[in-house]
This record gives C-alpha cells, sequence and structure tokens, in this order.
C-alpha cells in the first residue's frame, strides 16, 4: 500500500476545526494532521463524495428533487451510511 493511501482518514475537527485524527507512517511513527480543510485530499469526506457523485456535469442536480429530505436529506442519509 502507497504511502497516500495510508495517509487518509476522517476528518474530526476539535474546538478550532483542527482536524485530531491522523496516521501512521511507513516507519510507523504517528502523524498527527492538524488540518482545518474538510475537504483536503487527506480526509476520508463522505459528504464530499456524495457531492461530487452528483456534480452532473456541472449541472444542478434534479435527482432528490421529488424526495422527501431533498439533496441535503439524501446526502445526511448517505454520509450517516458511511459512518
Amino acid at each position: 500500500m502507497s504511502g497516500y493511501a495510508i495517509a487518509i482518514h476522517t476528518f474530526e475537527p476539535d474546538k478550532e476545526g483542527r482536524c485530531t485524527s491522523g496516521w501512521y507512517n511507513e516507519r510507523g511513527r504517528y502523524i498527527k494532521c492538524n488540518s482545518t480543510q474538510r475537504s483536503s485530499v487527506l480526509h476520508d469526506d463522505a459528504e464530499s463524495d456524495f457531492r461530487q457523485a452528483h456534480d452532473h456535469g456541472g449541472g444542478d442536480c434534479m435527482c432528490f428533487e421529488d424526495s422527501p429530505g431533498g439533496y441535503h436529506g439524501a446526502m445526511d442519509d448517505y454520509v450517516s451510511r458511511r459512518a
């Protein structure tokens, strides 16, 4: 497994918004993230995955137009299933 794949982790912010999670590098040393960017490429972000899956060529997503919770309700359901 590559170092990049090992470093991907879930964004877990503290009160200041810095990620408290991290990863172990190839030498077994723990690396604390400290990033304030939820959308960092190192963060496994279910909301970002959902938005990307429903970015239909840059247009508005109409997949959930008739759903009671709409787009945001569907995203909340997707995120909770991934947790």
